[in-house]
């Protein structure tokens, strides 16, 4: 799981990567909640957008299709969020995830190997 945790991280997001591993996405974690608003900027693959308040999962959009350097959409949680998961289009409906569910997470640091 990629994190973005500052705004760097979450400015660039998963823009201009080729793709990502199936079963991998990026967590956008806030330290607070509010309305959350992301584009397709720079994206080079579609992607299902997992909009979480607290642990509970409020909204995802599914299958949005890549729009270059000036992307025309923007979407939003619809109401407040603390986390956003982006993760590759179909992944949602491939491992049943829904509105409604909850969402457990654990974040710890890697290991020196």
């Amino acid at each position: 799981l990629l994190i973005a945790d500052n705004d760097v991280k979450k400015e660039i997001g998963l823009g201009n990567k080729k793709n990502i591993k199936e079963n991998e996405g990026m967590l956008f974690i806030y330290s607070n909640k509010e309305v959350r608003y992301f584009w397709m900027k720079e994206m080079l693959f579609p992607l299902d957008i997992v909009w979480i308040n607290d642990n509970k999962i409020i909204k995802i959009d599914k299958n949005l299709q890549p729009e270059g350097t000036v992307p025309e959409k923007r979407y939003s949680s619809s109401y407040p969020a603390n986390y956003v998961l982006e993760l590759n289009a179909g992944f949602c409906d491939a491992n049943k995830i829904n509105v409604g569910d909850n969402v457990r997470y654990f974040l710890s640091p890697i290991d020196n190997l």
